[in-house]
């Protein structure tokens, strides 16, 4: 594998839009499935380009990083290849492409900037799509949060028992992103009451 000095060629209007945000070029390539040695070897050498940045500044810093480079003086065009949840959703999405496992480069899927990070987790850094085999692809916070999500819009037809209910949201309050914990538990509060059966 060879990587182009450029990464990546933006559009007329990509690039303006960069321009506008960051007041110059920056491009973000997002690398899920290759490792620094790899890329190493790959990228050619450039003062302006940046390998997996966050292996070498603190968690701050690294919150910072695009508006750190945005606030240069130049108007250099700056390249990052990264996996940083915090690097990628400080990234306008038309500057954003992904290296796949099998070694192209394709469109990101969703838009970044500002984005959950569990929409980044999901849909660039572990995208099947992406990867030779999806085997492996699901971690287990993202199990959890989908096996409950499937068992309350289940109960949206059957409805839930009080007991149910508690267990429901007792489990969305596990959930670490605020968003998704509150909107479980919204559902669980809409879930109809489980029709008892009674015999005549």
């Amino acid at each position: 594998m060879k990587l182009p000095e450029d990464l990546f060629e933006l559009t007329k209007e990509q690039e303006e839009l960069s321009l506008s945000i960051y007041g110059k070029t920056i491009k973000c390539l997002v690398a899920p499935y290759h490792s620094y040695g790899q890329l190493e070897k790959a990228l050619p050498y450039s003062p302006t380009t940046f390998l997996f940045p966050e292996r070498d500044i603190d968690h701050q810093r690294e919150r910072g990083f695009i508006n750190l480079i945005a606030s240069k003086d130049d108007k250099k065009e700056y390249r990052i290849v990264t996996t940083s949840m915090s690097i990628i959703g400080d990234m306008i999405d038309g500057c954003v492409r992904v290296l796949t496992e099998r070694d192209e480069i394709v469109d990101c899927p969703i838009k970044t900037f500002a984005a959950n990070i569990h929409s980044i987790q999901r849909h660039l850094l572990e995208n099947g799509d992406f990867a030779k085999t999806k085997k492996g692809m699901d971690n287990a916070s993202y199990r959890f949060t989908d096996k409950l999500l499937k068992e309350i819009l289940a109960a949206q037809t059957t409805g839930a028992t009080d007991a149910e209910k508690k267990d429901f949201t007792n489990r969305a309050s596990m959930v670490g992103e605020e968003v998704i914990g509150r909107k479980l538990k919204s559902m669980v509060d809409e879930l109809p009451e489980l029709k008892k059966v009674t015999s005549q």
